[in-house]
């Protein structure tokens, strides 16, 4: 039996996973571990990290990886890099399923890191911000901020300018208006991370709020689709007998 990693953790991953219909094959869905309550998906899954390059590539041998599907979000450079190299070495197949980012839109500013969209906010600027958990060195160094960090998970110890909010979506561009008129936001900060989650983005326009956008970087996979049917498409080629 051919087993199909599935690097998962997003919306296009579990949409892929739902939709699945290898009866001769396996499909495993790994996800990072970094979200305390996951989603299920309807399918084996693990959690954690594979330890890098060389953990990867262990992994794919011990399994019998036939085909791997990147299915992460579009910020996740790491893991991506890790998979293409694993797979380069391996001769295994690959495919990066990466949802189309959004154009701009109201009053943007795209910027090439968080630093520089942090560094571009005005002192006294009440800031949501929907752009991970894990690097928010530019936003702690900003006392002169109000910011409300949006987060699956709840956020500890953080100084007092940083408002956690934990929530998960998705959100109705209703729910998000409300929220930024409720808190009084002047500004958005987020990621290009594209796809349909993008009610913060429209509820910003209405208000006519600046988004402070941080572009993503570009994929460096060989074999890139941006929709579940293609990546069905290409797995049912590179897997035919």
């Amino acid at each position: 039996m051919k087993t199909v990693l599935l690097l998962a953790g997003t919306a296009e991953a579990r949409e892929f996973a739902n939709a699945y219909k290898g009866q001769r094959t396996r499909l495993v869905a790994s996800l990072a571990g970094v979200t305390t309550k996951p989603l299920a998906y309807p399918c084996e899954t693990r959690n954690g990290g594979f330890g890098g390059v060389e953990g990867l590539r262990d992994y794919l041998v011990r399994e019998g990886i036939a085909a791997v599907i990147d299915a992460t979000h579009p910020f996740a450079t790491g893991m991506s890099r890790n998979a293409i190299y694993a797979c380069d070495t391996l001769g295994t197949s690959l495919l990066a399923l990466v949802r189309p980012a959004w154009e701009p839109v109201g009053n943007w500013h795209g910027f090439g890191s968080l630093d520089e969209a942090v560094s571009a906010l005005p002192p006294g600027a009440r800031v949501l911000a929907t752009t991970g958990r894990k690097h928010i060195d530019p936003l702690t160094a900003r006392s002169d901020l109000t910011v409300f960090l949006r987060s699956v998970d709840q956020l500890d110890d953080l100084p007092a300018h940083i408002v956690p909010i934990a929530a998960r979506g998705p959100f109705t561009m209703n729910a998000e208006t409300a929220l930024m008129r409720q808190q009084r936001i002047t500004h958005l900060l987020t990621r290009n991370a594209g796809g349909e989650s993008r009610a913060r983005l429209d509820a910003a326009v209405v208000l006519g709020l600046p988004i402070h956008i941080i572009e993503r970087p570009p994929h460096l996979a060989a074999t890139v689709v941006h929709s579940v049917a293609d990546a069905h498409q290409w797995l049912d080629y590179v897997l035919r007998d």
